[in-house]
C-alpha cells in the first residue's frame, strides 16, 4: 500500500489593502483613550479599493485626529482619520426578541 503524506495547500498570500492614516505629525498628541469603544461611521481611504465609509468603534482622540478600530477584508484594522471623518453612529437594540 503506497504512503500518503499530508501537505499543507499551496495557496498565495492574499494582500491585504492598507488603509491610509494619519501621521504623527497630523495627530497632535499622543491622544485620549475613551473609557468604551464609541460606535461610528468613518470614511477611509484604501490604496486599492478607494474612498469606502465603513462601520467601526473610535477608541482614542485628539482635537484634531479619531484612532478607529474597522474590520476589513476579515480582518481587524486601526487607523488614524481626520475627525471630520469620523460620525457617531447608534447601535441597534439587540435584547427584544423577534
Amino acid at each position: 500500500m503506497p504512503e500518503h503524506k499530508w501537505a499543507p495547500p499551496e495557496h498565495p498570500d492574499v494582500t491585504l489593502d492598507e488603509p491610509y492614516g494619519l501621521g504623527p505629525e497630523h495627530i497632535e498628541g499622543p491622544g485620549e483613550r475613551l473609557a468604551t469603544p464609541r460606535p461610528v461611521y468613518v470614511w477611509i481611504r484604501y490604496q486599492h479599493a478607494g474612498l469606502l465609509r465603513l462601520k467601526g468603534f473610535a477608541i482614542a482622540h485628539t482635537p484634531v485626529a479619531a484612532l478607529v478600530q474597522v474590520t476589513w477584508q476579515g480582518r481587524l484594522q486601526q487607523v488614524w482619520c481626520w475627525r471630520a471623518a469620523v460620525k457617531n453612529r447608534t447601535l441597534k437594540d439587540r435584547s427584544r426578541r423577534r
